[in-house]
């Protein structure tokens, strides 16, 4: 996401268009792990409860310094905003679902969380296989959405697509 928006900003200029729309909708936070990043410094000094909106943090910062003629717009699909502000309800909220619990990941990034107990030590081990629990289990609970028609193979169909495509220019 973060490398495509880049790309765009950096032709921006050289595009006949006085303004350029970008939405980025954030999935679940932690779909993939940065393999340069110091995990076990981190956790050392941070609890795994903030380890999610960081990095959601870090995402929407390398994005929001853009050109004078692109205005971005932050949203999310079937989780919920965390680590920044979102511009538009989520895709599920537009689409009539709720939810009383927030949810921050999903299966995918479920994946990739369990691999972080290598870089968890001492009494930081227990607190993160307890947030790993509730995680799964709001993920769980969230995943009961792609049980209707909306859904496809975990993805909006056509007309879920659409509904949120005419939300989006109307809030524009």
């Amino acid at each position: 996401m973060a490398n495509r928006c880049r790309e765009l900003y950096n032709i921006s200029a050289e595009l006949e268009y006085k303004k350029i729309v970008v939405v980025v909708v954030f999935t679940g936070a932690a779909r993939s792990l940065d393999q340069d990043f110091d995990y076990i410094h981190w956790f050392e000094n941070n609890s795994i409860h903030d380890f999610l909106p960081m990095l959601n943090t870090k995402a929407v910062r390398t994005i929001t310094n853009k050109p004078s003629n692109v205005e971005l717009y932050l949203s999310s699909n079937i989780v919920d905003p965390l680590g920044y502000t979102s511009s538009f309800k989520s895709w599920y909220n537009v689409l009539g679902l709720t939810d009383p619990n927030n949810v921050y990941t999903d299966i995918t990034g479920i994946k990739c969380l369990i691999e972080l107990e290598e870089f968890i030590k001492g009494e930081k081990l227990a607190e993160y296989k307890q947030w790993m629990l509730e995680q799964i289990e709001l993920v769980e609970n969230r995943d009961r959405f792609f049980l209707n028609d909306l859904f496809h193979n975990f993805h909006p169909v056509a007309a879920a697509q659409e509904t949120w495509a005419r939300y989006v220019v109307k809030q524009l």
